[in-house]
């Protein structure tokens, strides 16, 4: 099983305490995070998230892949 998690946020410049930067951009921000089962044929599984996903988040979701 594959994990794809894709996530696209927008905001403006505003400062947020718990990011390490203190600041998230303005305008869009899009990403897209791979497990390191890789790219490939096969299933997939897709999570969409949001701007507070971490890399707590991306574990269990590996976690929960690597169960599937």
């Amino acid at each position: 099983m594959k994990l794809a998690v894709v996530g696209h946020v927008t905001y403006d410049m505003i400062y947020h305490e718990e990011k390490p930067s203190g600041w998230l951009l303005g305008g869009t921000a899009s990403y897209v995070a791979f497990s390191l089962a890789g790219l490939g044929a096969g299933p997939w599984l897709v999570s969409k998230v949001g701007w507070d996903f971490d890399s707590q988040d991306l574990a269990l979701l590996s976690s929960v892949a690597s169960q599937l």
